[in-house]
């Protein structure tokens, strides 16, 4: 396509002219639109193609303004025209109208109403810069470009999108799903820097987009970081429907040998059902059965599942529980042996075709079981300090689990003693292969802890990574526990004992396990995961379970961030110089809102030198995309780094300790 573009038809929007001049550019929008072959919406910048001699049609009842016709109408190229609408670079709404036939004195006085840095060459920007992650990596071989028979040399595989290039300007139709959906692989560093049980497919670097607001507005779109999440936030009609849309996805991506529906599979159509406890400490049973199975052979071990909730239960866990559950969902293979299994064990299914009687100890299981009782509080200390306590009752036995305060700062044991006065089998688990205590919600404890992938992995690096512990994987969003301007854990947060849990070290094995429940939240869970070895489940079993049950108490741990070594601070940099549009202005916003609000953050020495490298790698990604539409973002930054620097220089209290501020918190 031949882009042509000319500046000096600006119209601004400001407050004496705000009513008229929006309309100005409804009506100009509306008639090109009527004209136009297609409209298509690149994060706040609207850019149609118009066939010209049919704009001068006087057919549309609302013409747009005669300047703007006469601009367009004496395009050089009278069949292609471009006109772009966004922001300047003092955040008014314009419209860009293209090519003017003025010559070069309207071209400059154009350009000297806008950022002098512009360069369209940077704007459209669509060539890889050869160096990144994505433009070193082989190509995927699965593809449909990369099977391609006619494959030219400038097709690139899809898993190759360059890292630099935005998501706008390489996104594609998301194949299978509703109009306006897109995806593209983007920098896969993003995804990894945050745990995320979500994930069941090898898709590193996907990013998928949907708009969530009506042409003519400011867009708004929702972005996820995983096929499972989008896929579950599609109404679907039928789970026929549903699994075409998978397979299209799949074999878009991974050729013919993508998985495929595998009606064949014992557990189609069988029972399932899901039990956790929701946010509020109440136990919720989604019961649905397995409507498909994808696999990439007959012979293949690696599957996935999609499972259907009852209507029933989803209205029953929306009405009387306040818990939102989507219809359909991917699962597992784990999940899905462990569902069919708790569903036959709580309707005491023991015939010769059942589950439990076909399973066999090589193949991996997880499923949850929900406390009797549960009690969270605050209990007091010898030293006077009140720290979180949660006790849980299940199957005859009591489960304390409490914060205290070692040399190495904040960690959370576990007791247990039975509830039976003649026990002879104190010294026994009470847990089954698979079974998985649930422990409750991690997060999100309130609305205010979802934020935005970019954000979060600024927000931990301009805090040192301090908080990654206290943040889990949304539905690409992250749940963040802490304080924006402190990185310290918020109130709701130090009252929960799970808060506390400390990652394990190299050496230890984790109890503690996190998992999404199918409302989408963030669950910590006790025990040990059964991965099909036999031989290594009982040996941490019996290292790590059995004592609880003999009366010892243990100090329980979960699973460390694989990010977290000395490649962290390289991999954050790298994330955030690829940043695009979106989420250069999320960031921009959420420093703004720091040190630009009232009260504004003081930040500790510290915490400055990572916020000033922070911004001067967001600006120097703001200046390379050359966006117009990011200028505020540039603006809003700067004054942000001047307000900082202009502040007085504060040491902020930081750790982990029950030091005599977090006493007062709790």
């Amino acid at each position: 396509e031949k882009v042509l573009r000319c500046l000096h038809a600006v119209t601004p929007i400001n407050k004496e002219n705000e009513i008229a001049s929006k309309r100005r550019v409804e009506c100009v929008l509306n008639h090109l639109e009527h004209r136009s072959g297609y409209l298509s919406n690149l994060n706040g910048i609207f850019r149609l193609r118009v066939n010209t001699t049919a704009l001068m049609d006087d057919s549309n009842p609302e013409s747009p303004d005669e300047d703007v016709i006469s601009l367009l109408s004496d395009s050089e190229d009278p069949e292609e025209i471009v006109v772009t609408y966004g922001l300047n670079s003092d955040g008014d709404q314009v419209i860009m109208a293209a090519n003017s036939p003025e010559g070069a004195a309207e071209e400059g006085a154009a350009k000297s109403r806008m950022p002098q840095r512009i360069d369209t060459a940077i704007l459209d920007r669509s060539t890889p810069c050869g160096e990144c992650i994505l433009c070193n990596a082989p190509d995927c071989e699965r593809c449909f470009v990369c099977l391609s028979k006619g494959r030219a040399e400038t097709d690139v595989c899809i898993r190759k999108s360059c890292c630099k290039i935005p998501f706008e300007n390489k996104a594609k139709s998301l194949v299978g799903f509703p109009h306006e959906w897109q995806y593209a692989f983007c920098d896969p560093n993003q995804g990894v820097l945050v745990k995320s049980p979500r994930r069941i497919l090898s898709l590193a670097g996907l990013v998928i987009r949907r708009p969530m607001l009506a042409a003519f507005q400011t867009p708004g779109y929702q972005y996820f970081h995983s096929f499972e999440a989008a896929f579950s936030s599609v109404q679907h009609e039928d789970t026929s429907e549903a699994t075409k849309l998978v397979e299209s996805f799949l074999s878009h991506v991974h050729g013919s040998d993508a998985m495929k529906s595998y009606p064949k599979h014992f557990l189609v159509g069988r029972r399932f059902c899901f039990e956790f406890t929701n946010v509020n400490g109440m136990n919720v049973a989604m019961f649905g059965v397995i409507s498909t199975c994808f696999r990439e052979s007959s012979e293949a071990e690696t599957d996935i599942f999609m499972v259907q909730y009852d209507s029933d239960c989803i209205e029953i866990a929306a009405k009387s529980l306040g818990t939102t559950i989507l219809r359909l969902q991917l699962i597992s293979s784990e999940q899905a042996w462990g569902g069919c299994i708790s569903f036959e064990r709580k309707a005491r299914i023991r015939g010769r075709h059942s589950v439990v009687r076909s399973i066999d100890q090589a193949t991996a299981v997880e499923y949850w079981v929900t406390p009797d009782m549960r009690m969270e509080e605050m209990v007091e200390q010898d030293d006077g300090i009140k720290v979180p306590m949660l006790t849980i009752l299940l199957r005859g036995y009591k489960f304390v689990f409490s914060a205290h305060n070692d040399d190495e700062g904040i960690a959370v044991s576990v007791s247990c003693i039975s509830m039976n006065v003649d026990d002879g089998t104190a010294d026994e688990s009470i847990l089954k292969p698979g079974e998985l205590i649930d422990l409750g919600v991690f997060c999100p404890l309130s609305d205010s802890d979802t934020k935005p992938l970019p954000v979060f992995l600024l927000k931990n690096y301009v805090h040192n990574f301090s908080i990654d512990s206290y943040a889990g994987d949304g539905n690409g969003n992250v749940y963040d526990l802490t304080e924006d301007a402190k990185g310290t854990m918020h109130l709701a947060a130090t009252k929960k004992v799970l808060s506390y849990v400390r990652s394990c070290n190299d050496t230890e094995v984790p109890t503690i396990h996190g998992g999404l429940d199918p409302s989408g939240k963030v669950h910590l869970l006790f025990g040990v995961r059964y991965r099909g070895d036999w031989k290594e489940y009982t040996s941490i079993m019996e290292e790590e379970i059995q004592p609880i049950f003999r009366g010892e108490q243990k100090e329980v741990t979960l699973a460390r961030n694989a990010m977290i070594n000395e490649q962290q601070e390289a991999r954050y940099l790298s994330a955030m110089k690829n940043f695009g549009p979106v989420e250069l202005l999320q960031c921009a916003k959420f420093i703004g809102s720091l040190f630009l609000g009232s009260p504004t953050a003081v930040p500790s020495s510290g915490m400055k030198e990572r916020l000033f490298r922070v911004a001067t790698c967001l600006r120097h990604r703001i200046a390379e995309l050359g966006d117009p539409s990011i200028n505020v973002a540039d603006q809003l930054i700067q004054r942000s780094i001047d307000q900082v620097k202009g502040s007085q220089q504060q040491q902020t209290v930081t750790g982990r300790h029950f030091a005599p501020h977090i006493a007062k918190t709790f």
